[in-house]
């Protein structure tokens, strides 16, 4: 794990994947959590204990962190923050996902394993690939070393497109079937309208200035009706969280 931080802080003052772009309030705005819970998964809690009196530490999920301060986020800690939330509502529990977070980030050699495209879940199962005789398998994380047959695997999440050199998450669609992608290399890392340097934010301004004309909205930023509808919903789906 040390080699993985240091690694990870050579690359920091050049890699936009781990810039801490982001405020946790917002991460936690576009993933419908508290920012009490998104700051407990980055950086753990503290509680009180009843019966025996002082207080006990429950670790982050996410360890080896690039960012160090307490407000901001990377993108990949937005995605792996995703992805925990994903597991969670699948049946997982924090003292599950902190062992696999470690037990995976181990076998890939990366602080970020939740970020990979290299990571499968089918069920409440883990899976990370190997190679042995020249072919390719999938060993469960937490399975005894159970090999899996490929192609019954689903990959973690079918909202995140992957670099093909890294296989790190470089860009997550927030909502389904919407034309809105959120990445570190345009908008400053904001939501933005797919194919345009857009923020939804602004777009979502002027809808409602000009009393939800979206012709009008839609000749402004150069964009088409569908597009400023999409960026609508999505602002719209951040309000009703």
């Amino acid at each position: 794990m040390e080699r993985q931080i240091a690694m990870m802080q050579r690359e920091k003052e050049q890699d936009p994947l781990v810039e801490p772009l982001y405020r946790v309030r917002d991460v936690a705005r576009w993933l419908h959590l508290s920012p009490r819970r998104v700051r407990s998964w980055l950086h753990g809690y503290t509680y009180r204990r009843s019966a025996e009196g002082g207080q006990s530490h429950r670790p982050p999920v996410i360890r080896g962190r690039a960012v160090e301060d307490f407000g901001d986020a990377c993108f990949l800690d937005l995605v792996e923050l995703r992805l925990i939330h994903e597991l969670l509502g699948r049946g997982w529990t924090l003292q599950e996902l902190r062992k696999d977070h470690d037990d995976i980030a181990s076998r890939l050699g990366t602080p970020y394993p939740f970020a990979q495209r290299q990571f499968y879940i089918s069920g409440k199962r883990l899976y990370v690939p190997f190679e042995e005789g020249g072919r390719r398998h999938l060993l469960e994380v937490r399975g005894g070393g159970q090999c899996a047959i490929e192609p019954i695997i689903k990959q973690v999440s079918d909202e995140l497109r992957f670099e093909r050199r890294t296989g790190r998450a470089v860009e997550w669609r927030p909502l389904k079937d919407a034309r809105v992608v959120v990445d570190p290399f345009h908008a400053y890392g904001a939501p933005r309208v797919d194919g345009h340097n857009v923020k939804t934010s602004l777009v979502y301004a002027m809808f409602q200035a000009e009393d939800g004309r979206v012709d009008v909205v839609a000749k402004w930023f150069q964009l088409a009706p569908e597009e400023v509808y999409d960026a609508v919903r999505f602002e719209e789906s951040l309000q009703a969280a």
